[in-house]
């Protein structure tokens, strides 16, 4: 066995989900000793928050991610596709 920390999950739910959209995911891999944080991006979820731009969610998601002392493993679903991209290149 390695002995480096496993890194985090970042869960990023796609258009118009939050953070709750991966509760189970969440859950199983929490109780597989992982740390696991998910993400409700600006904008995704609330109409109300409307405007937001790509780099507004792109901003959101560097900023998850830099809280993190290890890379993480970002996953992501649908139109969360193109922020992690952004992020990732």
């Amino acid at each position: 066995m390695s002995n480096h920390p496993a890194p985090p999950f970042i869960l990023v739910p796609g258009h118009w989900l939050g953070a709750w959209a991966w509760d189970g995911v969440a859950a199983r891999l929490t109780e597989l000793g992982h740390a696991v944080e998910a993400v409700t991006l600006p904008g995704a979820s609330s109409p109300e928050e409307l405007p937001v731009s790509l780099t507004d969610q792109v901003d959101a998601l560097e900023e998850v991610v830099a809280g993190h002392a290890t890379p993480p493993v970002l996953v992501v679903h649908s139109g969360a596709g193109r922020v992690s991209t952004a992020i990732t290149d």
